[in-house]
């Protein structure tokens, strides 16, 4: 199966829409923030994608160059009218090339414990392997350490992380924030003080596979309010 874009649409009326990128370290991508993020926005009443970028292995730049092709063919479609990407963990670091890339896109950018620097202390080593299909170069490190190529017409930044990650180190979020204030960019944040990686929404169809659904969502759910905060965020653009 080749990469696509899997849609749930609504119905055949406008509305707004969001484009959802997985996580999965470059490696997969999981279907915890995927079809159960997708279901939740069409709630609310938005049109959803999902990107399923890891059934063919691309590695960097071609797999940005057809990320790009195909959210184009997405935002195009008649029936999207906003389009917003949320991006958890690796897929949020794809996310965020994108919003760079292509910022007319999209009216706004949602980033869930984000893997975002490849600066020592802050890179989440496997994600690049897999990126790039072997060991990068400091100059292709420094290529994807996204903080550092921030555009000034970016659409707003919604970001979240919880400061006990043990995975993606939540000093990627702060040096994103820092380095979104000193562009004058718009940008909310949210930190919790606990949580382990990959919560993704936060309910029963997210629980990590093992655990029980109820306990997952009593034991994280001051981490939820993330949810209820980025539709307030959504709804304010």
């Amino acid at each position: 199966m080749k990469n696509l874009i899997r849609p749930y649409f609504l119905d055949q009326d406008g509305h707004d829409a969001v484009l959802i990128i997985p996580g999965g370290g470059y490696a997969y991508h999981s279907q915890r923030e995927g079809e159960p993020v997708a279901r939740l926005f069409n709630q609310r009443g938005f049109h959803a994608g999902v990107f399923e970028y890891r059934h063919e292995l691309l590695l960097y730049p071609q797999i940005v160059a057809e990320a790009k092709r195909l959210v184009s063919e997405f935002r195009n479609q008649k029936l999207i009218k906003r389009l917003f990407v949320i991006g958890f963990s690796a897929g949020g670091h794809l996310a965020l090339m994108l919003l760079e890339g292509v910022p007319n896109f999209f009216s706004g950018g949602v980033l869930a414990y984000p893997v975002v620097s490849t600066k020592p202390g802050l890179i989440h080593e496997q994600s690049f392997i897999n990126l790039f299909g072997r060991t990068p170069d400091p100059q292709e490190l420094e290529e994807v350490s996204l903080e550092d190529h921030l555009v000034g017409d970016m659409p707003p930044l919604f970001l979240w992380h919880t400061l006990s990650d043990k995975s993606v180190n939540p000093a990627n979020s702060l040096a994103l924030l820092e380095a979104s204030a000193k562009q004058n960019l718009k940008i909310e944040a949210h930190f919790y003080d606990r949580g382990e990686h990959g919560l993704s929404i936060i309910t029963e169809a997210t629980a990590f596979q093992g655990k029980d659904p109820k306990k997952y969502v009593e034991e994280n759910k001051h981490v939820s309010l993330w949810v209820e905060a980025m539709f307030q965020w959504i709804n304010s653009i």
